[in-house]
């Protein structure tokens, strides 16, 4: 199958993310970053001193933006869908950590929407900076995203067709990336100010486009196109789902000492991902049936917290994880 392939936080298109009860895995600290083991003052409270290491990829020149890139490969059988999936050369290589992510430390949540845009651009040309070695070190072509951020409540004409607003998605037919800031109103109250909330969104839909490169992405779309019940289209649909979750973890990992990530934005990015699952926005929003292309929150957590904990992108390998950790 060739075609066009739209995928978001929400949905999965074919076509042209507090519970006391769920258990969070411990935060990893982002590479880089290590607490001083030297004693501090217990006269009054201070942050523990950071110390961080050489950064990476600092010789790394950007590639070419999406007008230039070449489309993203599709299978030609079965055999060679799977093996992309499965085997494929990406999970051989290793992320860069630390990178340099040199990005103003300002309020994301009262940015207009072309300020939100350049901050976004800014950061994606970050998340370039640690994938782009790692693509073409296993033989991908890699390229440099364009950030759109389109207008809340409104609708935006794509080549993968019109879209609303409150989600982001990447698109295969131009292989960019778009945001509607009102995805946050979708969440719960606390977390829809989170300072990591675009930045996450973001790199998820970023993981999407390594999917696209790495051929990942129309592997898993085309098997599940002729997949010949909607219990196997699913769980195709939910493997790449939380391999994007995973490849999110990862890529905001690497750049996470730069950009100063703390123990709470950890704390918060897990529990963003879990408030995305598909039952978690069931529950929300009231739903009649949960959707079961993108995953419970609970393993969208899973795997965004593996993606953080480790650089070796064999660690986000969902399609060869057991059933139940991408249900």
């Amino acid at each position: 199958m060739a075609g066009i392939i739209l995928v978001g936080l929400f949905f999965y298109s074919l076509g042209g993310w507090d519970d006391e009860d769920a258990a969070t895995p411990p935060a990893p600290i982002p590479p880089g970053a290590t607490q001083s083991s030297e004693p501090q003052p217990t006269t009054e409270a201070s942050e523990p001193e950071v110390v961080v290491e050489e950064f990476q990829n600092e010789d790394y020149v950007l590639p070419p933006g999406s007008t230039s890139v070449s489309d993203i490969p599709f299978p030609r059988t079965v055999g060679e869908a799977i093996d992309w999936m499965e085997t494929n050369p990406v999970y051989a290589t290793t992320l860069a950590a630390p990178v340099r992510c040199e990005i103003p430390e300002d309020n994301v949540h009262v940015m207009d929407d072309a300020e939100l845009e350049r901050r976004m651009a800014d950061y994606v040309e970050c998340l370039t900076r640690v994938w782009g070695p790692a693509l073409e070190e296993a033989g991908f072509e890699s390229y440099l995203p364009e950030v759109i951020v389109y207008p809340s409540g409104g609708e935006i004409q794509t080549q993968c067709g019109t879209m609303p607003s409150y989600n982001a998605f990447y698109c295969s037919a131009d292989q960019n990336l778009y945001l509607a800031a009102d995805v946050a109103a979708l969440m719960p109250r606390g977390l829809s100010s989170s300072q990591v909330l675009f930045d996450l969104v973001m790199a998820h839909e970023y993981g999407h486009a390594v999917q696209g490169r790495t051929g990942v992405l129309a592997a898993s779309t085309a098997l599940a196109y002729e997949a010949d019940s909607r219990e196997t289209s699913d769980m195709l649909m939910r493997r790449s789902e939380v391999q994007a979750d995973c490849f999110a973890g990862q890529g905001i990992r690497s750049i996470g000492a730069s950009l100063g990530i703390e123990e709470q934005d950890v704390a918060d990015i897990q529990e963003i991902t879990y408030e995305i699952g598909d039952d978690r926005l069931a529950e929300r929003f009231r739903a009649e049936e949960a959707g079961a292309d993108h995953g419970l929150g609970e393993n969208r957590r899973l795997w965004t917290t593996r993606g953080l904990a480790s650089g070796d992108v064999a660690a986000c390998n969902t399609f060869m994880a057991p059933e139940e950790e991408v249900r």
